[in-house]
């Protein structure tokens, strides 16, 4: 399936020659080359005015928007807003086109001798040439009740339900409602020069370069400080763009899609738009560039897709709401992709692949398959259901199909594995077959087998899954949302699955198909002939429009279809300068025949001549052909014509007339750094005798040094000039001036200041108190030392790191700096910058400690025991450090860490206690802690014995005792004894049991007794005691 379309019911030739069905997305082609003189944006459309009165629109089109009226000329200002646009001719009258619910489009009668228009999101207003002011659209606010008495306007703007209008003398009144403060004009406004209004939000430029803005939210008005020097300003609905005298641009406001992020591809901007959540502007070669919010590929302007910029296109596939192609552009296997870009399916521009695939909003990209190993497999857009983490590696497979909200991948090793939404079995497809196909709708999945099977899995709603009975020798097979195609191999199709709009109803006599394709409700045929054939209800659209030329592909989506004609043809550059080389490219969308395929050229004008004609080789797609210009006398437009059979394309050549041509080497390069600017005077006829002096200037002559003149001698045509350029501290466009023979050429490059290209963290994780590294990469090799500043985007978690030095002749440095010791985990942005350029890249800063453990639960007093600290990640080089305090115990107070290791263990001895105890250790690093307790037991005597419990009391023979603790003891540790009766027997005061011992003896002295006598030995120690009996014998 597939997204991106145009009119209804009607077709749009499109990028390179594609033809658009349906309804949803525009992407125009350029249609003349002329610059770009206005652009205004809508919510989600963009319409330009070019150099020459014709108007290209682009973006959302689901109200007709972009439907720009057939036939316009001399068209004068365009405006958008919401979802319609109005256009202002030169006899003073207005067109308006799109939504119009309110009344929008609904223009007043008789409106005439307008000299300017506003278009607000809910009605319109138009500034009389009298200086009174026409209003129109919805009322609820009374905004169509223009001020009594209001006259000498010079300018008028609107908003949601509001418009303003600027007055001769520099005052500015607004009307309509007032609910977020937008008729409520600042104090001390001062002299306005231009106005621009937008939703609930105003904004005025002063006379002297400055800027107000008021309603809306008061954040989104807050002008940058310092900002001056400004020419002109749009208003979005949160987000504000000013366009700099210097020609750069400055944007403020909320930031939800990088609208006011600063833009690098409007190099010498001329004009400013503002749409919601996204920025445009016209660049100095007079094109479109846009930036922020894409959802419908509004600020993906034709401009980037121009003819020469996608050679031969070899393959278009459709997701829901985005188109992809495949091309030969830049060595093979360039792909581009336009329309719904919200979760950046629409990747940038990419190499080296041989098939793309769309899902509802993610894409899938298959390399080529070369051994090399080279060329990845790719994904883009969104992921949120896991269609974008393959199963294992995803060079694993071979070919990837995305498929609703899933993807199936092909193992190398056969059969096929699945990811993403299964919700509704869709990815359930027999793992075990060879596939050479699958597609799929919105809640289940259709396989073609090698074999010309067909094999079906999700949900069967509305009998999708129900495969006619006999159904082989299957070719190709597609789906709809709800229903399947399968063309044979005899050219016949089958289709089933949903028919609430006709879309399985297989016109009768349907043969000789080459290819199929479905949508929601539709369905398509491409027949051998070229012919299209449609069945069921594109959106907005019931048949494909008759007088298109031959197809060659198609490529269905949602809503709308996108057809390759057979043969496109393009030139390049479309806009030269005599003497420059042009090529014209013919495209078949397929290989041509054994023998190859002539095609016919032409040109309307002398000036610019091209072969009679030109051959594609027979398995090529794509031929070029020479586009001589002569050196006109004033500037001449060609229109080239290829035909094939009964198909022609035409592209339009300009060509201007000068004696000579002046080219840069950079378009953009850094000051103080090792890029070399070079400039190159060529002659179109060789200099006459004496020479040639070229006169030169370049318009900073302090930062970038040139010649006054370089000379070519007699009989010669070119000569090139160096431009050294100092370091500068911002960016500025530098011009280039080259006079010669009354006619003057001029070049502009980008002199950039020093920044930081890429700064990468590793190891993205590190201990808080351990050393952070950051690798910075300048934009360019600078001949000097540049400093970096390295800063922290949460002070308060990581310190500002500080300036590091990067030496000359090198462009990259890097960088260690001690991270805090935080409690906490924190993820924090570290920049890199020189004068405040740079970029940034995160560090997640882990708490070192994470627990304390110790082998038991209890320990006894003066017992030894290993505790053990645990950090949350391995050591770094040269270790970690971590600080120890203990209660009731002896321990070391400093340990290391060895680099590698996260636990260590450490020695400690509980303290002798007499009664239960509680140790505790505690580990820090900085303010973390971590704490691990045990509790210590009294060290009690747990045995005393005799040896031997009895004696002759007048015999000699020796009694010993024995002690024995609970456990054993680290240090020397005294017991103390007692007897009974020290006239029969005698013990010493104490005993003591020794270090790494659990046990002592002693010797009991006996002497003779009268009679029998019992005697107790008593051994006691931390509060507890064992005794023993010595009988002492008569």
């Amino acid at each position: 399936m597939a997204a991106i379309a145009t009119s209804a019911g009607a077709q749009s030739i499109g990028t390179n020659g594609i033809i658009y069905v349906g309804d949803r997305v525009v992407r125009q082609s350029i249609a003349s080359t002329a610059a770009v003189s206005q652009v205004s944006a809508g919510d989600h459309h963009v319409i330009v005015l070019k150099a020459d009165s014709s108007v290209v629109a682009w973006g959302s089109n689901d109200w007709g928007q972009c439907d720009v009226p057939k036939g316009l000329v001399d068209v004068t200002q365009v405006s958008a807003a919401g979802n319609y646009s109005l256009l202002l001719m030169s006899d003073g009258t207005v067109k308006a086109f799109g939504y119009g619910l309110y009344g929008q489009t609904t223009l007043p009668v008789g409106l005439a001798n307008v000299k300017q228009v506003a278009a607000g999101t809910y009605g319109g207003v138009a500034l009389k040439n009298d200086g009174t002011v026409v209003c129109w659209g919805d009322n609820s606010a009374g905004q169509l009740n223009v001020p009594v008495g209001l006259t000498n306007v010079v300018q008028v703007a609107a908003g949601d339900y509001s418009f303003a209008a600027l007055k001769s003398n520099g005052t500015v009144v607004c009307w309509g409602s007032n609910a977020y403060g937008e008729c409520n004009l600042p104090a001390g406004l001062g002299t306005v020069k231009s106005i621009s209004a937008s939703a609930q939000r105003v904004g005025a430029l002063l006379t002297n370069g400055t800027v107000v803005c008021w309603g809306g939210a008061a954040a989104q008005n807050v002008t940058p400080a310092g900002l001056t020097g400004v020419v002109q300003i749009a208003v979005g609905p949160t987000h504000t763009v000013a366009l700099k005298a210097d020609h750069s641009i400055v944007s403020w406001g909320l930031n939800y899609n990088g609208e006011t992020t600063p833009n690098p591809y409007a190099p010498g901007a001329t004009k400013v738009a503002a749409g919601a959540r996204a920025s445009y502007a016209i660049d100095q070669n007079g094109q479109v560039d846009g930036w922020g919010e894409s959802t419908y590929g509004q600020t993906i302007s034709p401009w980037q897709f121009t003819d020469t910029s996608l050679g031969s296109i070899t393959k278009i596939a459709a997701g829901y709401n985005h188109l992809m192609m495949v091309s030969d552009w830049g060595g093979g296997g360039a792909t581009r992709s336009w329309g719904r870009n919200l979760e950046s399916q629409c990747r940038p521009n990419l190499w080296f692949y041989q098939d793309v695939s769309g899902g509802i909003n993610h894409s899938a990209l298959t390399n080529y398959t070369n051994g090399w190993n080279v060329y990845q497999n790719a994904f883009s857009g969104d992921n949120s259901l896991g269609q974008c983490t393959p199963v294992g590696s995803i060079n694993n497979y071979d070919h990837l199909w995305a498929v609703g909200n899933g993807t199936y991948g092909r193992l190398k090793t056969g059969g096929v594995k699945a990811w993403g939404d299964n919700y509704w079995g869709a990815l359930n497809l027999p793992s075990n077959g060879n596939y050479v196909q699958i597609t799929g709708g919105s809640v289940h999945a259709l396989g073609l087998l090698q074999n010309g099977g067909v094999v079906v899995a999700g949900t069967n709603s509305n009998h999708q899954l129900e495969v006619p009975p006999g159904l082989a020798n299957v070719a190709q097979i597609a789906s709809g949302s709800y229903h399947n195609l399968a063309l044979k191999t005899d050219g016949t199709v089958v289709a089933w699955g949903i028919d609430n709009a006709g879309q399985i109803d297989v016109p009768a006599g349907l043969t000789n198909v080459v290819q199929v394709g479905g949508g929601e409700n539709y369905s398509m045929a491409l027949k051998s002939d070229g012919s299209v054939k449609t069945w069921g209800a594109i959106w907005n659209c019931t048949a494909v429009p008759a007088g298109i030329p031959r197809i060659g592909q198609i490529a269905t989506g949602q809503h709308f279809a996108a057809l390759l004609p057979q043969m496109t043809m393009s030139v390049y550059p479309a806009i030269s300068k005599a003497g420059d080389p042009v090529q014209g490219t013919v495209n078949l969308s397929g290989p041509a025949p054994a023998g190859g395929v002539v095609v016919k050229l032409s040109s309307n004008n002398a000036n610019v001549t091209v072969p009679a004609t030109v051959t594609v080789p027979g398995g090529m797609r794509l031929a070029t052909f020479p586009v001589n210009e002569t050196d006109p006398a004033s500037p001449v437009h060609a229109v080239i014509t290829a035909t094939m059979g009964t198909d022609t394309q035409d592209a339009l050549e300009t060509v201007s007339a000068a004696p000579f041509k002046l080219t840069t080497s950079l378009r953009s390069f850094v000051g103080g750094s090792t890029d070399k600017l070079t400039g190159t005077i060529t002659l179109f006829n060789p200099a006459p005798a004496g020479g040639a002096t070229i006169a030169l200037k370049v318009s900073d002559p302090i930062n970038v040094s040139i010649p006054a003149s370089v000379s070519i001698l007699a009989g010669q045509k070119t000569v090139t000039f160096d431009l050294p350029a100092v370091r500068v501290h911002a960016s500025e466009m530098i011009t280039v001036t080259a006079t010669y023979a009354g006619t003057t050429r001029t070049q502009t490059s980008n002199l950039a200041p020093f920044a930081v290209k890429t700064l990468v963290m590793s190891p993205k994780t590190v201990l808080c108190g351990a050393n952070a590294t950051a690798t910075v990469t300048l934009n360019a090799t600078p001949t000097a030392s540049v400093l970096v500043n390295l800063t922290s985007s949460n002070t308060a978690m990581e310190a500002d790191p500080g300036n590091y030095t990067i030496a000359a002749n090198t462009n990259t440095g890097t960088f260690k700096f001690p991270t805090n010791k935080n409690t906490v985990y924190s993820t924090v942005t570290i920049k890199g910058a020189v004068d405040g350029n740079g970029v940034g890249d995160t560090i997640n800063l882990q708490p070192a400690l994470t627990m304390v453990t110790m082998p038991s639960t209890t320990v006894y007093g003066n017992e030894f025991e290993w505790i053990f600290i645990h950090i949350a990640l391995p050591a770094p080089a040269g270790g970690f450090n971590v600080n120890i305090q203990g209660t009731n115990c002896t321990y070391i107070q400093y340990i290391q860490i060895p680099a590698g290791a996260s636990v260590l263990a450490i020695p400690v001895t509980a303290f002798d206690v007499s009664a239960p105890t509680q140790m505790k250790i505690d580990a820090s690093v900085g303010p973390h802690h971590v704490i691990g307790t045990v509790t210590i037991q009294p060290n009690i005597p747990s045995t005393l014995t005799l040896s031997p419990t009895s004696v002759q009391g007048s015999a000699s023979t020796a009694v010993t005792g024995t002690v024995k603790l609970s456990a054993p003891v680290d240090k020397d540790t005294v017991v103390n004894l007692l007897s009974s009766n020290t006239t029969v027997v005698k013990v010493p005061a104490t005993v003591t049991v020794l270090k790494g011992n659990s046990s002592a003896t002693f010797t009991c002295s006996h002497f003779g007794v009268g009679s029998n006598v019992n005697v107790t030995i008593t051994a006691s120690h931390a509060g507890g005691s064992k005794a023993a009996v010595l009988t002492v014998l008569h």
